[in-house]
């Protein structure tokens, strides 16, 4: 499915072009990933192709990434509708304590892949289509993924990937596979199918805030709280109305919250915000001197 998606936005045209005059090789390899190896998430790489006797840049993906991000999709869903907007809105009426438990579960099991790749825990059948939370779930997944997919395809598309990469060419790439995923909705789209599109950008470099507990993205990228700043910036200017760019700050609220939940990592005391906007300023303001003291 996300195949799929992923030609449908890129363009027949387009993805041809790119396989026959900017060398990418057609097909994007799926990995299985080996107990040793690092943690990477995608990336883009040269290989040999032997029938041709040519080297071609390819596009890989990790079997047991794409498992983690489906996991926090499916997480973040079920905790931004239970304990955000329902908190916020309804707190009369309490959470469905065993869905969030669930949620919970799953997400630690797909946490848990980075340290063990060989784990048997049996996750949700994400073909139950009429499960809703798992529907929304393959919605925002498949946009995530793209958008992971389409950053490393900007790489082939935009820069040298035999050059050592810098900090803006990943802004330009956030840039590029952002513009590459709202361009799959326009004004006539349901508001709901364009509101879970951009939140699939904000998953998307969301998950990057699960490789540890530093938010550094080293020399060569730039730090993933201030990638997560870029993405929702654009949403001021995407959206009109003010309360869907709440929306989208919900979610990035609650990937900050989750972060901090799993690694145990020290929270700031919120103060009495009026808004998600002003909430997620207040976690930035405070991880930007955690960073600091690292």
């Amino acid at each position: 499915m996300v195949g799929q998606i992923f030609e449908l936005i890129c363009g027949k045209e387009a993805l041809k072009y790119s396989i026959d005059e900017k060398k990418l090789y057609k097909k994007i390899k799926v990995a299985i990933r080996k107990n040793n190896e690092e943690i990477p998430t995608a990336k883009i790489q040269r290989t040999y192709l032997a029938e041709s006797d040519i080297h071609k840049n390819q596009i890989v993906v990790y079997d047991y990434f794409c498992q983690f991000l489906w996991s926090l999709c499916y997480l973040v869903k079920i905790s931004v509708e239970q304990s955000i907007i329902r908190a916020n809105i309804d707190p009369d009426t309490p959470i469905d304590g065993e869905l969030y438990n669930k949620a919970i579960e799953v997400f630690e099991a797909g946490l848990g892949l980075f340290s063990d790749p060989e784990s048997s825990y049996k996750f949700p059948d994400v073909r139950q289509f009429r499960d809703k939370n798992i529907a929304e779930t393959n919605f925002i997944y498949s946009r995530a993924l793209c958008f992971i997919m389409f950053h490393e395809y900007a790489h082939n598309e935009l820069h040298d990937i035999d050059q050592s990469g810098n900090k803006e060419e990943e802004y330009e790439a956030d840039f590029y596979a952002m513009d590459k995923i709202l361009s799959s909705v326009n004004e006539d789209t349901p508001i709901k199918e364009r509101l879970l599109t951009y939140v699939g950008c904000i998953l998307g470099i969301g998950s990057l805030f699960f490789i540890d507990k530093t938010l550094k993205g080293g020399e060569d990228h730039p730090d993933t709280d201030e990638r997560m700043d870029y993405v929702l910036h654009k949403a001021g200017e995407y959206f009109n109305c003010q309360d869907d760019i709440e929306f989208c700050y919900t979610w990035a609220v609650a990937i900050f919250k989750t972060w901090i939940y799993f690694y145990d990592i020290p929270r700031p005391e919120e103060c009495d915000c009026d808004s998600f906007t002003a909430l997620y300023d207040q976690y930035r303001n405070f991880y930007k001197e955690y960073k600091a003291d690292i």
